[in-house]
């Protein structure tokens, strides 16, 4: 004992002798005491750190370090801060002398036994806890709660943060070239080889060497180093000096890297597809402009959550109000101290009231009981004895209290704290723990007064969760009466005990808790709920808990670490959970071990099986008996046979001990594809371990690719355990290394961040991107988002205004979006970060006239070459599900040029910026099909040459035109298998549009999965797609060639089986964007459907009959025509609208006509007078002679090809004079209305004046042979034949048939293998696709197909096929005689 302890012990025994006065004076002695620990103060200036430069990079020193960056240096950091019960000393500590004599005497503030045992147990240990309080000198220190800053965050989830954050941007600093360009560089997209093999595009280059721009034809399979070096040695420029130069296109800001293939960019594929000239720019990379690179100022920058967050998600209470408060409470108690006069007792309960009334009321048993001490101490003078008791219980408030504001701030988030205090529990791991998992329901605050006084009592349901799914039946704490209210708080003090043992349960475990009221006579009321992690940071949950309990409805999907963190503001009722406090228990997760499974090579019949179950692709589509026998059989599964998810999907149980086995089949497993690691990222798999590993995969792929799954990436942070999860550190990681991808998660989280539910957790992500970024980013980012909500609001006042009065409210706010680029503003679009716009094209802005009156903003590029960017502000429309829609069409059309199939699909980009708005990409060049209709009246809709007319009006050229129809067959086949496979409905001819390239897409996907709209009971989309008969007229030629049509069916059918063979790319996909707030894409019923329209269980040829069924059951279907007239009826102007002017021809052929004039008239021959017609073209001019019949029989062919409304009137008969001089007149004015008009330069035309009209027959004397396309296969004993398409087929009449084929397998003992198509009405080239097949066919050998086509009962061809001499599985032509067989 030490000389301090033995003069106080001396001193006990000399106060037992009466000596009061000797009390008195040894209260005085000065004895050193620790004081609380306290965290170091950081700077609050950001640049207040040392740093130390190694060659060109700075990297900060060791010792300022942020107080998150200590923390998380510790050896266990969870035990330093993550802790609540800061009072408890270590096992084994030196016995320090009590702050006060220990009494023996009963004390004179009132009689012991009139007093209520306290809880807190002052005898032994926890006696020594106050000994951090030097009474005897009664400073002010020892009293004083400080509230200090916590810019990095007040808890170890957001440090953790901090810290990762930090560490990430020093693996990547500003000054590494290869992560740090701030460029915008080009999407890369691999293309099957034979598509560039003979794939070429003219670029325009323009070069700091040369004035004009250079047109350079070139291959588009070559790099695009080869190509700038081909530049310089054009102008005679070394070949040395392509290397410090690189390619920038003139329309955006966008690089194309040197070591990429020109063809595989999507801009250069875009400009390929429409056959345009590309407009680039070679760029020296010293004169290389607007970078948005980091600089070594952000490497420096500390990272500060709360400063980046503001107020998005910080506590609110003033602080200022509290550190008065507290304050206050100081000076109360000195005053106690000092005056040793107990007359200002009940002033410091209120204080300390007061302090717990700004913490919504919360309170603790500690702290209630400290108080009630206090209230009996005896309001008057204190003797020693008494002074002695009311100094302990002061210590107990102060302590109490200190803890109290601890809990509170540990609990709910803020951006200032109390200082830490020391509290080592000892550490155990949690696989010992066998404890029942149990807890205490403590109380309730901020109840609702109407509860109170409507409600007869509470329930409390708590629900033990992993995965969504029950772990234990959930238990209910009923009758908890409103009666035992105290203001708007009940203290409930309920036990809950899980009958499971802790050690068995998954880390990924959560609990639930339901707030319920319940009235006499009436059903419980759901209230309020909460959801809770057990485990945070590899430890189990202990000590106090504050939930704040939610009032929103509560999501359908498994909870999440993420929407528990929508319970750390003090918002609405609050919950408190008392969990033991004993030990800190750490939970190692298991490992794999490879030699503790063995994998086995599974028999070709159970392979089979496992084949059958994978064809159904989603393990929520599985029934009980296929999930057993999948995982009774797992070790027979590989990466060849089976699907990851779904084998570890159908795992029956995730305990701690199941794990070594799942993490084993894990690390044997080799992910290979991006649908199985996006399923495994899906809330259907919440295990750690597991998501890392599809992180890894995804950490393997290009910037493209994953770009392209951002939105899906970006749902599944929902479902990331810690913030600084794995998934979250690689988008960050990619972020910092590519400005598109970081633009783009930035806005995706800004519109993730409309799910208030999850609103907290995404923006920790988002304030984590920003310090990512970096300054100048971070500022562009700041400018799209002003530009973003000055377009939002313009939008919003045009569609909230009257019809009559928008164009003036357009006038007024355009002024405002101009305003914006004043003084050299530049702004980068949403849309596309390449994108730099400077300023507004005023007379180009516009408003459409729909219903949601969307506006189109024509920006100014700021590349002089560029051409300006118009792009649609929607308000009103939820634009999150076409984001969807054209993601999936996107990937849909990769997934087809990957294998070789280009379906020329149009795409744009759309974003949802914030609850129902968005941006919109416009595609040049391209008109709605209703305004198509239009321009042949009302009755446009049921014409069948609406397309036809309209596409001659546009392509000058038959060679134009020819590419307008391949064009056309392609992306029409495209868009209807994509438009069945999603079920898109409500398309209405003012939802496809259509460019004068040809191209046909889409737009607006409001109604998808088969929701179609309804008048009264009848759907108005009545067919599986949108193929009208104007569609097969214009794709046929009218009929002339039916072998188009024969190619667009087989290029639906190759496009729904290539999309088939990836059909759980496009589920995994949907299933990730069921929980993102889609109208159409809620539940798993939704992903049934597209899993339904993919026909998994068919074999390519069944898919192939279906699909040709489809086809078949959308052309010619009338419900269609009537939609689009309806709709027409509904949507038409008031007045008529002119035709759409055509478009500027370009590279016309020298045989344009420039000018068609009648000279003079001749002599009358019988009843006809010619007319001398004289025609400059370009290289001089031809005279031929016509009479007035001829021009009428011109004008005739004119009218097939062109839309009547746009040719000038031809002479009427009654009209004109007898005499030849009128004629001659009113031929003149007609030819000069012609040739100003739509038909200049059109090359059909031309021919007609120069050549005359055409009046080719076919002859009679040679037609084409009938011939019958079939494809064979020979599998499993089973002979299928896909009957395809016929051609050149007549009856003997020369009249087109209504064929059918049947068939028949020789030999035929038994005459019982005939078997038949459906019948093709009156079409003399019919397509069939249908599948006929013929089982038990044990050999091919001396079989023989006879083929036999009639037209009701009449023959019209036949043919044998000797099977045993022909290849399966090939598309063949035969031929078929004129006799029966």
């Amino acid at each position: 004992m030490d000389t301090i302890e033995q003069d106080y012990f001396a001193a006990l025994r000399l106060l037992e002798d009466e000596e009061s006065d000797l009390y008195q004076s040894l209260s005085a002695l000065s004895v050193s005491q620790p004081n609380f620990p306290a965290a170091p103060e950081i700077s609050s200036d950001p640049y207040n750190h040392y740093y130390e430069t190694i060659g060109d990079a700075t990297a900060p020193n060791p010792p300022p370090q942020p107080y998150y960056m200590e923390v998380l240096g510790r050896e266990d950091h969870t035990e330093q801060v993550h802790t609540r019960e800061a009072f408890m000393p270590e096992a084994g500590a030196a016995i320090m002398p009590p702050p006060v004599p220990p009494r023996r005497r009963i004390l004179s503030v009132q009689p012991r036994s009139s007093l209520r045992p306290l809880s807190w147990d002052f005898t032994g240990k926890n006696l020594r806890m106050n000994t951090s309080f030097n009474l005897g000198n009664s400073t002010d220190d020892n009293w004083t709660i400080r509230l200090i800053d916590s810019p990095e965050g007040n808890n170890i989830r957001i440090a953790c943060l901090c810290a990762s954050t930090t560490t990430l941007m020093c693996g990547y600093p500003h000054n590494d070239p290869d992560c740090n360009t701030g460029l915008v560089w080009g999407r890369v997209f691999p293309l099957h080889a034979s598509l560039l093999e003979t794939a070429e595009l003219t670029f325009n280059v323009c070069t700091p060497w040369f004035a004009q721009p250079l047109p350079v034809p070139t291959i588009l399979n070559r790099t695009v180093l080869d190509f700038v070096q081909e530049i310089c040695s054009l102008l005679d420029k070394p070949p040395s000096s392509a290397e410090q130069c690189l390619m920038k296109l003139c329309d955006s800001e966008e690089y194309l890297r040197n070591d990429e293939i020109l063809g595989m960019y999507e801009s250069v594929q875009k400009y390929h597809k429409f056959s345009l000239d590309m407009p680039v720019r070679i760029v020296q990379l010293s004169d290389v402009q607007n970078r948005l690179s980091r600089n070594a100022e952000d490497d420096r920058q500390p990272f500060h959550l709360n400063q980046v967050l503001r107020s998005a998600c910080v506590f609110n209470i003033s602080r200022l109000i509290l550190q008065e408060r507290l304050n206050c409470y100081r000076k109360e108690v000195n005053k106690l101290l000092k005056t040793q006069c107990g007359d200002n007792l009940n002033q410091i309960v209120t204080e300390v009231r007061t302090i717990c009334n700004l913490l919504c009321g919360v309170s603790t048993v500690q702290l209630e009981e400290a108080i009630g001490a206090v209230k009996r101490i005896t309001p008057a003078m204190l003797g020693p004895a008494e002074m002695c008791d009311t100094e302990t219980v002061l210590v107990i408030l102060h302590q109490a209290l200190e803890k109290l504001l601890y809990i509170f701030f540990d609990n709910f988030h803020s951006d200032f704290r109390v200082q830490d205090a020391n509290h080592n529990l000892p550490s155990a791991d949690v696989s010992t723990n066998t404890d029942t998992l149990t807890f205490s329901l403590a109380a309730l605050y901020k109840l609702e007064s109407s509860w109170l006084t409507s409600l007869d009592s509470f329930s409390l349901s708590c629900s033990l969760t992993y995965g969504g799914k029950d772990l234990c039946e959930p238990i209910t704490s009923e009758n908890i009466s409103t009666a035992l209210s105290i203001g708007n708080r009940i203290r409930c003090t309920r036990m809950v005990v899980f009958p499971i043992q802790v050690r068995d349960l998954p880390y990924e475990s959560m609990l639930t808790f339901r707030l319920q009221g319940s009235k006499q006579g009436k059903s419980q009321e759901l209230l309020r709920w909460a959801v809770l992690p057990l485990y945070s940071n590899k430890t189990l949950i202990c000590g106090t808990t504050l939930l704040s309990m939610s009032m929103l409805v509560e999501p359908n999907t498994p909870p999440s670490p993420a929407l528990a963190d929508n319970h750390r503001q003090p918002s609405g009722v609050i919950l408190q959970v008392e969990f033991p406090e004993l030990n800190h228990w750490k939970y190692e997760r298991p490992v794999a071990m490879p030699g503790s499974v063995l994998f086995t090579e599974p028999c070709l019949e159970l392979k089979k099986r496992i084949a059958q179950i994978c064809e159904k692709h989603c393990f929520h589509f599985l029934t009980e008996n296929e999930q057993a026998l999948l995982w009774s059989k797992r070790h027979s599964c590989n990466e060849r046979c089976c699907l990851l998810h779904l084998l570890l999907g159908v795992a029956p149980q995730w305990r701690p001990q199941d794990l070594t086995e799942i993490y084993t089949i894990l690390e044997h497993w080799n992910l290979r594809t991006s649908e199985e690691a996006l399923f495994l990222l899906s809330d259907s798999f919440q295990d750690q371990t597991v998501r890392s590993a599809a992180v890894q995969y995804f950490d393997r792929v290009s910037d493209a690719e994953l770009e392209e799954f951002l939105p899906q990436l970006v749902q599944a942070v929902k479902m990331e355990w810690e913030l600084d999860g794995p998934l979250v550190m690689l988008l960050l990681k990619r972020s910092l290394c590519n400005i598109r991808i970081a633009q783009h998660l930035y806005w995706l989280l800004v519109d993730a961040q409309e799910d208030t539910q999850y609103r907290g957790w995404f923006s920790k992500v988002m304030a984590a991107l920003k310090h990512c970024c970096g300054r100048v980013l971070r500022q562009e980012l700041e400018r799209e988002n002003q530009l973003v909500v000055l377009l939002v609001q313009t939008a919003a006042r045009i569609r909230g205004s009257d019809k009559a009065k928008r164009k003036d409210v357009l006038t007024t706010e355009k002024w405002k979006i101009d305003n914006f680029f004043k003084g050299g503003m530049s702004c980068r679009l949403p849309l596309d970060p390449a994108i730099l716009v400077t300023g507004l094209d005023m007379d180009a802005c516009k408003f459409y006239n729909s219903n949601a009156a969307p506006l189109d903003v024509s920006f100014i590029t700021a590349d002089p070459l560029g051409k300006n960017v118009h792009v649609i502000c929607k308000t009103g429309d939820n634009l999150r599900q076409d984001m969807l829609v054209l993601q999936i069409v996107r990937v849909m059309n990769r997934v087809w040029l990957q294998e070789g199939l280009d379906m020329r699909m149009v795409t744009y980009r759309c974003l949802s910026t914030g609850k129902d708005q968005g941006l919109v990409e416009v595609v040049p060049d391209a008109v709605t099909l209703a305004k198509i209709h239009l321009e042949f009246g009302l009755g446009g809709v049921l014409r069948e040459d609406s397309l036809e007319k309209w596409f001659h009006m546009r392509n000058k050229t038959w060679e134009n035109y020819e590419e307008a129809v391949m064009n056309f067959l392609h992306s029409c086949a495209g868009w209807c298998v994509a438009t069945f496979v999603l079920g898109i409905c409500d398309r209405h001819n003012d939802n496809i549009m259509i460019k004068h390239s040809g191209h046909m897409f889409h737009i607006d996907f409001g109604k998808i999965m088969g929701n179609a709209q309804k008048f009264a009971s009848i759907k108005r989309d009545r067919t599986p797609f949108i193929f009208s008969s104007e569609m097969q007229h214009f794709i046929t030629g009218g009929g002339e060639k039916p072998q188009r049509f024969h190619r667009f069916v087989e290029l639906c059918c190759m496009a729904y089986n290539g999309l088939r063979r990836r059909s759980t790319l496009v589920l995994s996909l949907l299933q990730l964007m069921l929980g993102a707030s889609m109208p159409e894409m809620k539940d798993l019923q939704d992903l049934q459907y597209v899993h339904n329209n993919l026909r998994p269980n068919d074999s390519e040829l069944e898919a192939t009959a279906y699909f040709t069924q489809k086809i078949k059951e959308s052309m010619g279907s009338f419900p269609v025509k009537l939609n689009f007239l309806i709709h027409n009826m509904v949507q038409i102007p008031a007045k008529k609208p002119p035709p759409s002017p055509a478009p500027v021809q370009t590279g016309a052929p020298s045989t344009n006509i420039q000018e068609a004039v009648i000279q003079k008239h001749n002599a009358v021959k019988g009843k006809d007078v010619t007319f001398q017609l004289r025609v400059t073209i370009d290289d001089g001019f031809l005279i031929s002679e016509k009479t007035f019949g001829q021009f009428e029989l011109i004008h005739k062919q004119l009218q097939k090809h062109f839309i009547e409304s746009a040719l000038p009137q031809f002479p009427r008969w009654f009209k004109m004079s007898f005499t030849a001089g009128r004629k001659m007149a009113l031929l003149n004015k007609y030819l000069k209305e012609l040739f100003e008009g739509p038909c200049k330069g059109n090359e059909f035309v031309c021919s007609l004046f120069l050549d005359g009209p055409a009046t080719t027959m076919k002859d009679p004397g040679s037609p084409s042979k009938p011939q019958i396309q079939l494809l064979m296969s020979y599998k499993d004993k089973k002979l299928s034949v896909m009957v395809k398409h016929l051609k050149n087929i007549r009856l003997p009449n020369g009249s087109c048939p209504d064929a059918y084929v049947a068939t028949r397998l020789r030999p035929d003992p038994h005459n019982s293998s005939k078997k038949k198509t459906k019948v093709v009405k009156n079409n003399d080239n019919p397509t069939f696709n249908e599948l006929i097949e013929y089982s038990n066919v044990l050999s091919l050998h001396d079989r023989v197909l006879e083929v036999t086509v009639k037209s009701k009962k009449t023959f019209v061809g036949a043919t044998n096929i000797f099977l045993g001499e022909r290849k399966m599985d090939v598309e063949e032509w035969y031929p078929l005689g004129n006799c029966p067989i």
